[in-house]
């Protein structure tokens, strides 16, 4: 995972990530902990279906198919980038910018 920042509230670690997630993260105090709590897109995602209990995406079979093009989104620049975040305890939101640059990609069969 790229981490680009996070924001801490109430032992959780909020990482936006790359791809697309959002994601909470147990803050033990002992910090031997870091036990992955849930994620959610922050922004559209279409080659994942969902995420496993560990927090790896699930990936769509069409979106690695290598006959035929495939319109990722969020596209290889990711949905979050270098920008900062936040989180607000007053209204229990997460602040962060996102970006949406689809990309069409194509599995190039190696000769």
């Amino acid at each position: 995972m790229v981490n680009r920042g996070v924001a801490l509230y109430q032992g959780k670690v909020f990482v936006a990530a790359y791809d697309g997630r959002l994601i909470a993260l147990d803050a033990a105090i002992d910090r031997t902990n870091g036990k992955f709590i849930s994620a959610k897109n922050f922004v559209d995602v279409n080659w994942a279906t969902g995420y496993d209990a560990g927090g790896r995406p699930i990936a769509r079979p069409e979106a690695r198919a290598a006959d035929k093009a495939y319109d990722s989104i969020p596209g290889p620049y990711g949905a979050h980038n270098r920008h900062p975040m936040s989180f607000n305890p007053q209204t229990g939101l997460v602040y962060l910018p996102a970006q949406h640059v689809p990309l069409n990609l194509m599995v190039r069969p190696r000769p």
